[in-house]
């Protein structure tokens, strides 16, 4: 039991709930191996044996993360007319009002016995649509698929998704990463 015990107490810092501690000094490491305490220099020379070199990912990952959000800032900032680029915005805030609200007229009565809900976000003409411009083709941000689709079936897509017979309310979630998962 002794060398169980042991062996628990040796690995206990490599714990899933100390990954972002590891991680931070497998960085320092990585950057001047003599900024870290002799005991994890030692381990993270063993596990580096017969490997190559490696470069820390802190500054990758920043660098990622700001051309992400650059990139975004280009393509909603891309030119068109002024109407062009309000009709633009309108089919955004379109998706989201389906995210936030398309489950306010979800199917859920199988028998049909009570009518969904009116919601005037759910309209086009709410967010400066119309009609005539179901057969335009506009940048769909997030959604999943093409980039640039028909208005029509962006309004398709959000309808089978939001307001089918399985109603899904996510917006309240605080979780960035888990509401990008739902949506």
């Amino acid at each position: 039991m002794s060398a169980f015990l042991d062996q628990l107490y040796q690995s206990s810092p490599l714990s899933g709930l100390n990954a972002d501690y590891v991680e931070a000094i497998y960085e320092r490491y990585l950057v001047d191996p003599a900024s870290v305490d002799a005991r994890w220099r030692s381990y993270f020379e063993q596990l580096r044996s017969g490997v190559g070199s490696e470069v820390p990912h802190g500054p990758i990952i920043e660098r990622i993360g700001h051309l992400s959000r650059h990139q975004r800032q280009l393509i909603s900032s891309s030119g068109g007319s002024d109407a062009d680029q309000a009709r633009q915005a309108g089919v955004l805030k379109l998706i989201n009002a389906y995210r936030i609200r398309g489950h306010l007229v979800s199917q859920l009565d199988p028998l049909n016995l009570t009518q969904p809900q009116s919601v005037p976000d759910l309209d086009l003409g709410f967010h400066g649509l119309s009609e005539a411009d179901l057969e335009t083709e506009f940048d769909a941000g997030p959604l999943v698929g093409p980039r640039r689709r028909k208005l029509r079936d962006i309004v398709d897509l959000l309808k089978a998704t939001y307001t089918g017979t399985i109603g899904s309310e996510y917006m309240h979630l605080t979780d960035l990463t888990q509401r990008r998962w739902m949506q």
